[in-house]
């Protein structure tokens, strides 16, 4: 897994703030400066071999281009084909400004919606002369942004989660409910969503299941939950036991919800509170619910969100764009990098997972 830690950053990035934003949108250059900084975009003075003879490569000036300059395999034994800097960075899925880039990650990172961070950014190009963005265009570039999240929460987060001497919350969820049985039952109401959260880690992962019969639950426990954790928490769903048995020696300890048992009064560890405080702002986040697609797509970015950043609240927003202009070198590292690959959540049955006589 990737560790970052907040250190030393670039003075551009240092002091920013809502305050200091329009200033720093106003010059391309410097956010130019910035994505260099975090390998975002290649310099002219990064050596390139070509893709087809492998023979390092010079670089041509060229104005009309995004970043000033192109590649061309020159020489007398060189094949003439040129090549963009651009190519493999996010600057070939997304074709903005460096400003409005840096722009929308910062509004990305604020989370604001749609109306509200187009608005903003008209506000900025209106600034400078420029014409406005369509909502359109807002979208899809938010959709690039969205997909650095999800690969990295794959790569990432996606892995074992608790250890020895550790404490596991587990959890499932609707996505939507109904309240007092009134209304009609809509296609968001049958999603079902698992969730594991480790206490020491402040790690949470998230699955959309089939149903949450012990049939679809237990598999996952057993492939992400590490088996050496000490205490397993749930509430007293009948899913849920003899659940310790996928665990070498862990103790599983319940909550009674249905009679309003929501801490053990007589032992206070025994809550799923973080859990069902997490399903609280995970279901706030998936805010598209008419496309299971785009349901996992905004699950695996709150995933993200969740683990990247566990003290959100308590970073700068300095510190949260350097974190992620760090994942999109990752995603899209450029010619000379290889990039994080997206895959699907794997969501093991009880045969794969070895447990198919336990359920």
């Amino acid at each position: 897994m990737f560790i970052w830690s907040v250190g030393k950053m670039h003075p551009l990035l240092e002091h920013l703030d809502s305050f200091t934003l329009p200033k720093l949108l106003s010059n391309d250059n410097d956010c130019k400066t910035i994505f260099e900084v975090y390998n975002i975009i290649p310099t002219s003075e990064t050596q390139v071999n070509c893709p087809s003879c492998a023979k390092v490569i010079s670089v041509a000036k060229d104005r009309k281009k995004l970043l000033g300059f192109v590649w061309r395999c020159r020489g007398l034994n060189g094949c003439g084909k040129t090549l963009s800097p651009a190519t493999g960075t996010i600057f070939s899925k997304v074709k903005l400004s460096f400003a409005d880039l840096f722009c929308l990650i910062y509004q990305f990172l604020e989370k604001k919606n749609t109306c509200q961070g187009l608005k903003e950014m008209n506000d900025y190009r209106k600034h400078t002369h420029r014409n406005k963005c369509s909502s359109e265009t807002y979208v899809a570039y938010k959709k690039s942004l969205r997909s650095v999240c999800e690969t990295i929460a794959i790569n990432d987060f996606y892995t074992t989660i608790g250890g020895p001497g550790l404490k596991l919350e587990i959890d499932e969820t609707f996505l939507t409910k109904r309240k007092y049985h009134r209304g009609r039952v809509t296609e968001s109401m049958t999603v079902t969503i698992f969730g594991i959260l480790c206490r020491e880690q402040r790690r949470s992962i998230y699955f959309r299941v089939p149903g949450k019969a012990k049939h679809y639950l237990w598999p996952i426990v057993a492939k992400y939950a590490h088996q050496d954790s000490s205490n397993i928490y749930s509430d007293s769903a009948l899913q849920y036991v003899g659940i310790e048995h996928l665990f070498a020696n862990a103790i599983h300890k319940k909550t009674n919800h249905s009679a309003g048992q929501y801490v053990d009064e007589n032992d206070k560890d025994n809550h799923i509170n973080s859990l069902e405080c997490d399903n609280r702002w995970m279901k706030k986040h998936v805010v598209c619910r008419n496309d299971l697609e785009l349901i996992d797509s905004q699950i695996q970015t709150f995933v993200y969100f969740r683990n990247a950043f566990p003290n959100f609240s308590e970073l700068s927003i300095a510190q949260k764009i350097e974190r992620f202009l760090i994942d999109i070198s990752r995603v899209f590292p450029g010619v000379n990098g290889i990039p994080l690959q997206w895959f699907p959540v794997e969501i093991p049955t009880p045969e794969l997972a070895g447990i198919a006589d336990l359920v």
